[in-house]
């Protein structure tokens, strides 16, 4: 049995919840190295797993695979981030520096 309490899990499941469906099955797999967890899917295709009947380790490597999760989201959206900021700051300047020539050219 874990020794987790009941927020922590309630956390943990609406993390996994939110996240897509590849996620998901790496999730599973993840639960599926363990014996004493049964893993059923039912006809339906969803399939649930009570988090308090999980061991301590599974959910430990959960957390971890969570975690890595969300600093790989964190650093892809840093990145995109400063990619706007790059491109705002190097094609504004380009743009501007090309209207500019244009326009004197004319005189």
């Amino acid at each position: 049995m874990t020794t987790f309490d009941i927020f922590s899990l309630e956390t943990l499941r609406t993390k996994i919840e939110n996240m897509p469906k590849d996620r998901h099955i790496q999730c599973l797999n993840i639960l599926a190295k363990y014996n004493s967890i049964t893993i059923n899917e039912p006809k339906y295709g969803n399939i649930n797993i009570n988090l308090s009947c999980v061991p301590k380790e599974a959910i430990d490597d959960l957390l971890k695979f969570v975690s890595y999760v969300e600093d790989q989201e964190n650093a892809l959206m840093l990145a995109e981030e400063q990619k706007k900021k790059y491109q705002e700051v190097f094609f504004t300047c380009d743009n501007e520096q090309s209207q500019t020539a244009g326009s004197g050219a004319g005189l």
